[in-house]
């Protein structure tokens, strides 16, 4: 297939092994684990445990909710949260909670040569967080006013965007 498919896979595979199932297990590593493990960094399993607990730069270890291998528990948890919650007020405060913990997880993650400050950090953060919840509170509150006027029998328009709600809002607090 070539060359960029190869590049493709590889780097797939690797994500994999730091995001994906195979690093859950490394989910509850102790400390003395971690030391074990930068004693013999050569090692096959001292390198998974290291690349799923440890700065891929630095070797700094991350704290625990924000280490890549927590990736995808904690954004299903997130997502479960987003997609359950009926209430204005429930919707914000999911979006919330979903753009701190992705600010925070990129955050612990970034490139350690980023030269990008901490306060142009905060203001993206808070702009994208204002673009979410400002998103996800205007399409609650419109679905739940149309809902309200149609007493319960709405149009598939409004089924769709009550469903694509968390959707949409954690969409809008992406960069283009």
């Amino acid at each position: 297939m070539g060359e960029w498919w190869n590049r493709y896979t590889d780097r797939f595979k690797s994500m994999l092994d730091v995001c994906g199932p195979p690093s859950w297990r490394y989910l509850a590593t102790t400390s003395g684990q971690i030391s074990d493990a930068k004693a013999n960094p050569l090692s096959p399993q001292s390198k998974r445990v290291l690349s799923a607990v440890c700065h891929p730069q630095t070797g700094e270890v991350l704290p625990l909710p924000f280490r890549m291998s927590a990736h995808v528990p904690m954004n299903t948890i997130l997502l479960v949260g987003m997609l359950s919650s009926r209430s204005v007020w429930g919707t914000a405060l999911w979006q919330v909670l979903n753009s701190g913990f992705n600010a925070m997880q990129f955050y612990h993650n970034r490139n350690s040569s980023n030269s990008v400050s901490d306060n142009r950090l905060l203001a993206s953060f808070v702009g994208a967080t204002t673009a979410a919840v400002g998103v996800g509170y205007s399409l609650r509150s419109w679905e739940l006013r149309q809902l309200q006027h149609a007493r319960g029998a709405a149009s598939p328009l409004v089924f769709a965007i009550g469903l694509f709600a968390p959707f949409l809002a954690a969409a809008a607090s992406k960069p283009l």
